[in-house]
């Protein structure tokens, strides 16, 4: 209720004929406080909470006045009420989606033992048709009622009739109809006329939203008890007419920054869940955030000109190089639009200042920091490890390049991979240094100095610019309302919600057109996807993607396709199942072939580029890392530790080749021979997939670039690896143009693969029994625990397309 209160709306002034004390004529139209006295089937509308109270009978020389309360919320309605003669009556209602945005049906019971059912049906945005069917308990009988609304222009414009039926001996007297229209000449200003033709009365009403709440007066010469005064509460944001005349008050949105950005949506926590945190062992507290919606959100309030700026309480953002130069580029066109920035942190991290960085005001507290200092490569060596264990990584590659397995092949970096990733950190510091230049107005070198002699202390930040001032939290909460007037013009960012607006359109999605984003993250392996809780997945399984692929190109109301990659490879088996239902849709399923877009995130390299390679169109970020064209095949040999503690294994074969992957053995030279060859052939095909799907290159030219060697998106662009650079929004934009989805409608993203928002009893059984405790390790442990995950799994394919599973970026 407080919510509610806070964001009232609308008033109006209504002279003339109504059917209800809340100004509803048609069961067609009434879709607000008006469905539980007319179609109870409006309350399957999606209006979130609405209130009324009137006030009948104003005219009545004997002061006798009836009242109504009448509340809804989320499809439920009760209203209680005083007859004629004074009595208290209540009615109840629910009104429910039969077809999204199409059919919707109600129930109503009421305490004169009457039970109302109703339906609407909304085949199109200009077309409304209402059903009520009233029977009474009392008398044993039923009326009827029918009616349709036409909107010939927009919502603007609204004219409608109803019939009603009424039981007459046995049969039904058709009852002449009334006829209505209904005209919004300007926001918040409304004229309405109804005619009954058989009394000839004709009614004129005229209605003025004057904001903050909805009053509306009512009259009609025949009934006395229909003169009524009604004031009426929404929650939902309607348009009024003092927008016109009345200047806006700028605010500030308020926004909480803590997490990791990912780029699926984020799923709910399930009710039966029996997973366990334990103390110093337990890190399940990350909050995640979708980069997509997050991103879409702050563009919105780039383009609303009420807002004036934006305070962010930064405790710590995480997320890709490429996923955080995204939601960057958002911040600083929400500053490009001319709003400011302020920013206050307990400390800032590395890559945390450079997301913020074109903040215009950043404070922080006292014995505080900046931790500015550039970017720390690391890769961790376990070969020791294994050898000391006799444990022994069986690996063959197509190059020195393919460095997948080097942490546990080797103990030091190759030449091959110096070479190769001090280009790609090379152009991702490059990245790093321009982005805080930008956002400070300082030359590349003057960054660069500073970057050199970080990090620093609050006083010392202060003092070169990195950051405004040095200010305690309850000083900042005093500067914050010196900064907006008020507490009152400081709005919460997680309180704006696209379904607070009030929605006119009867179809809102008849103007939208769809386009699927198919998300593809983890290590991609044979098998269905898995997440980690609520974070990313951390499995991309080829049955899931292939089949969310199929899904979304066979839908005919998806227009475009969108597979956003964050996934460093995996199974070669695997990845040639998704790539193959991107073939279909780009070139071979002719009846369903529809403009497919590859956006690459933070990592898209081996098969994740081999899934993408395909597409239409690819982009990828400035950091992306991508390419690592190449094969690698391996397994973790135990059989020398087995010996080493005692297990001895003996074997019997037929055929000569029959104990090639038996792992009590090392391979023998010829049977890396045949892995080698595997790999070869493989490679070839690799090759092939992206010379036919990128059309500038062939296979010469995709080997130059291959080999294992991974590059940043300006690289992959150079090489036309990829088209673009760009981000998810970006491919969001191509994606609608190369649909030709016409500018004056919206577009409506389907994500897939789908959450399930219910659960199987089958899932409660597992969650309750095989997942009774669930332990996540912190600290090194945590890292040590990562590790062993990203192994590239041989067991689930001998041949993988992946690229180094652990990169550290400090």
């Amino acid at each position: 209720m407080k919510k509610l209160i806070l964001i009232l709306t609308i008033t109006s002034i209504l002279f003339g004929q109504t059917q209800t004390p809340w100004g509803g004529y048609s069961v067609s139209t009434s879709d607000n406080l008006d469905a539980i006295s007319i179609n109870p089937a409006g309350l399957g509308v999606k209006r979130i909470s609405q209130i009324g109270f009137s006030i009948s009978n104003l005219n009545s020389t004997a002061n006798t006045y009836y009242y109504n309360l009448t509340s809804r919320s989320n499809g439920i309605a009760s209203s209680i009420y005083t007859d004629i003669n004074g009595k208290y009556r209540y009615s109840f209602g629910l009104g429910f989606p039969i077809l999204k945005n199409q059919i919707y049906g109600g129930i109503q019971y009421m305490t004169e033992k009457n039970l109302r059912t109703g339906i609407i049906v909304r085949p199109f945005n200009f077309l409304s048709i209402g059903f009520t069917s009233n029977y009474s308990f009392k008398y044993n009988e039923s009326s009827y009622r029918v009616g349709f609304a036409l909107r010939p222009i927009n919502h603007r414009l609204t004219i409608g009739s109803d019939f009603r039926f009424t039981p007459d001996n046995n049969t039904y007297i058709y009852e002449t109809p009334d006829v209505f229209i209904e005209t919004q000449l300007i926001d918040g200003l409304y004229l309405k006329s109804g005619y009954n033709l058989d009394k000839e009365d004709i009614t004129v009403s005229i209605s003025a939203n004057l904001g903050g709440m909805e009053t509306l007066l009512s009259g009609n010469s025949e009934h006395e008890n229909q003169n009524n005064l009604s004031f009426q509460f929404y929650e939902q944001k309607r348009k009024n007419i003092l927008n016109i005349f009345k200047p806006k008050k700028q605010k500030y949105i308020e926004m909480n920054l803590k997490g990791q950005f990912i780029e699926e949506p984020i799923k709910k926590p399930s009710p039966f869940d029996m997973s366990i945190n334990i103390p110093f062992l337990s890190q399940n507290n990350t909050k995640y955030i979708q980069l997509r919606k997050w991103i879409e959100s702050v563009n919105q309030l780039s383009n609303n000109e009420s807002i004036k700026g934006l305070i962010i309480n930064l405790s710590g953002i995480q997320g890709g190089f490429a996923q955080i130069l995204e939601a960057r580029n958002a911040l600083q066109n929400f500053k490009n639009s001319g709003k400011k920035i302020i920013v206050y942190a307990r400390s800032i991290s590395n890559l945390n200042y450079y997301f913020i960085s074109m903040a215009d005001e950043i404070y922080i507290n006292d014995l505080s920091s900046v931790d500015i200092r550039g970017l720390n490569f690391e890769i961790q060596f376990f070969k020791e490890l294994g050898d000391s264990l006799d444990i022994i990584y069986e690996v063959e590659k197509i190059s020195p390049y393919k460095g997948a397995a080097d942490s546990y092949t080797r103990t030091t970096m190759s030449d091959a991979m110096k070479e190769n990733y001090g280009k790609l950190f090379t152009d991702m510091y490059s990245e790093f240094v321009k982005g805080i230049a930008t956002g400070k107005g300082w030359t590349e070198e003057e960054t660069k100095k500073i970057i050199d002699s970080g990090p620093y202390e609050s006083q010392e930040a202060k003092d070169i610019g990195l950051i405004t001032d040095i200010m305690y939290p309850d000083d900042f909460v005093k500067y914050k309302k010196k900064l907006a007037g008020s507490f009152s013009n400081i709005i919460t960012f997680n309180k704006i919600s696209n379904s607070l607006v009030y929605i006119n359109d009867w179809r809102p999605d008849k103007n939208e057109e769809k386009i699927a984003i198919i998300y593809a993250v983890g290590t991609i392996l044979n098998g269905k996807s898995q997440r980690s809780g609520r974070g990313s997945s951390t499995v991309m399984g080829d049955i899931t993607i292939a089949n969310a692929i199929k899904k979304a190109r066979e839908d005919k109301s998806v227009k475009a396709i969108i597979l956003r990659v964050n996934s460093g490879g995996g199974s070669a088996l695997a990845s040639d199942l998704i790539w193959k239902e991107v073939y279909n849709t780009t070139v071979k399923d002719k009846k369903n072939i529809k403009p497919f877009i590859a956006s690459l995130s933070s990592v898209a390299a081996s098969g994740g580029y081999y899934i993408a390679c395909q597409a239409d169109t690819i982009l990828a970020s400035p950091t992306t890392i991508t390419g690592s064209i190449g094969v690698i095949g391996g397994r973790l040999n135990f059989s020398q530790f087995m010996e080493r503690i005692g297990i001895h294994t003996e074997r019997m074969v037929w055929g000569e080749n029959a104990d090639m992957y038996s792992s009590s053995k090392l391979w023998t030279t010829d049977e890396r021979l045949k892995i080698k060859n595997n790999i070869i052939s493989i490679y070839k095909t690799f090759l092939s997939r992206v010379s036919n799907g990128r059309e500038d290159l062939d296979s010469l030219d995709v080997d130059k670039v291959g080999i294992g060697q991974v590059w940043s998106g300006l690289q992959a662009k150079e090489y036309k690896l990829i088209d673009e650079t760009g981000g998810i929004m970006e491919a969001i934009d191509i994606a609608g143009k190369a649909a030709n989805i016409n500018k004056n409608k919206s577009i409506k993203i389907i994500e897939y693969p789908a959450i399930k928002r219910g659960i199987s009893m089958k899932e409660i059984i597992n969650s309750s029994t095989h997942k009774s405790i669930s332990i996540e390790l912190s600290g090194s442990l945590n890292e040590i625990q990562n590790k062993l995950e990203r192994l590239p799994r041989f067991d689930n394919d001998r041949i993988q397309l992946i690229m180094m599973n652990d990169i550290i970026i400090k």
